[in-house]
């Protein structure tokens, strides 16, 4: 896992449920920091709400990521 990645472990969790997560279910990261999680989710088909108490966290993974 390198520095701005979800964990491998998280990442196989999503590849292995996938069906789960490309339906287009709506899901709530709260605590995301920088997003890396919600993205991963995101990519697989879930629609994300990602939350943050640390606003510039939030704000540069959605300026890296293109969310608004």
């Amino acid at each position: 896992m390198g520095q701005g990645d979800s964990s491998s472990g998280f990442v196989d969790f999503i590849s292995e449920h996938a069906d789960f997560f490309s339906s287009g279910k709506k899901f709530i990261v709260p605590g995301c920091g920088r997003g890396y999680d919600a993205k991963v989710i995101a990519r697989a088909g879930g629609q994300v709400l990602a939350a943050d108490i640390v606003e510039g966290g939030v704000r540069i993974r959605s300026r890296q990521s293109g969310w608004h």
